[in-house]
């Protein structure tokens, strides 16, 4: 299996952070790599992270664990989980690759 493991985290700033999740000298950190090969660590709300879940909605966003995705229907959204050791939603994960991602549960109630 070939999968990108990786999360995402509010600051208290309020920006997101993306990369390797750690639990270091007492909170939730994101080690975060730059493209130009620099590595910074973010400490991170623990409420708010989420992984990736190795799916991309129609347009090529990639979805995560929290995120609000708009069904094929107009007007219907369902919110990804991870729960019993893996991703799920009302429609499956097939179904995500044609949905598309709308929000998610902090930055949009």
């Amino acid at each position: 299996m070939n999968r990108t493991i990786k999360f995402r985290g509010l600051t208290k700033y309020g920006n997101w952070v993306y990369g390797c999740l750690l639990y270091w000298a007492g909170e939730y950190q994101i080690w975060e790599t730059e493209k130009d090969g620099q590595t910074h660590n973010y400490s991170v709300i623990p409420k708010t992270v989420g992984q990736y879940t190795g799916i991309k909605d129609k347009n090529g966003k990639e979805i995560w664990e929290g995120d609000y995705v708009r069904g094929i229907s107009e007007g219907t959204k369902y919110l990804v989980e991870f729960e019993s050791g893996g991703f799920t939603t009302n429609i499956g994960l097939i179904g995500l690759i044609e949905c598309e991602v709308i929000g998610n549960i902090h930055d949009n109630n």
